[in-house]
């Protein structure tokens, strides 16, 4: 049987209502705290030592800002900053989206005491956000790391799973792994570290395609298929 995936941890939520000196209301003010955590993904688990986020929210709750977010997953560490608006003309019952964002997150993992070490990718995401359907649709992605930089597109959602399309005009293998971290799909991060070779990789074309059971599928011990990913030269 598949489980979802989940973490377990101790958490922590400071939550600030301001007001200006004619006692109107500020951006409410939401900081999240979490430790000793771990990541539970199929039958595989992953430590999360760390997580913090703080969030501002307007009044009416029509747009949020994302600082200084950090989780640590493993040995990998991402940095997490963005802003959500409300979308014009959609007022959802829910209170919950859509919104239109933008997100700048930062991927770092040290293999090795030096310099070279020091592996970092970052990626700009924009598109939109909607929490009541758990959904978001990138409809702009950029990632890149040292000369490398990819651009594509991608959905994420409950009933989707997961959708991504990748470009480069030019890049290497070891960038294409750095992209992806081994908790994600691990089996599916294997068989691409060992079937695919060659230090230069040109008009790369990534196409990953992961309904809901293929997703929860590669999160326990099941292999990739053909029709999971497409990867062309």
């Amino acid at each position: 049987a598949q489980h979802s995936p989940f973490i377990d941890a101790n958490v922590r939520i400071d939550a600030r209502f301001p007001f200006d000196a004619e006692l109107q209301p500020l951006d409410p003010f939401v900081k999240l705290q979490a430790d000793a955590g771990t990541l539970h993904l199929g039958r595989r688990s992953y430590a999360v030592p760390s997580a913090v986020a703080s969030l501002s929210v307007s009044p009416d709750a029509s747009s949020a800002t994302l600082d200084n977010g950090e989780m640590w997953v493993g040995e990998q560490v991402f940095r997490l900053s963005g802003r959500f608006d409300g979308m014009p003309g959609d007022a959802p019952e829910t209170g919950f989206g859509p919104y239109a964002m933008q997100l700048a997150v930062e991927a770092e993992k040290r293999i090795a005491e030096t310099p070279a070490g020091l592996q970092r990718v970052d990626a700009a995401l924009s598109g939109e956000l909607d929490l009541a359907a758990l959904r978001a649709v990138f409809d702009r992605i950029t990632i890149s790391g040292g000369e490398a930089q990819f651009a594509g597109i991608g959905v994420v959602g409950v009933t989707e799973g997961v959708s991504l399309s990748l470009a480069a005009g030019k890049t290497d293998i070891t960038m294409v792994t750095r992209l992806w971290p081994d908790w994600v799909a691990p089996l599916a991060h294997d068989w691409v570290t060992e079937h695919i070779s060659g230090a230069a990789l040109s008009n790369l074309d990534l196409q990953l395609a992961l309904p809901p059971e293929r997703l929860a599928a590669l999160q326990g011990d099941a292999a990739l298929i053909d029709s999971d990913l497409s990867f062309k030269t």
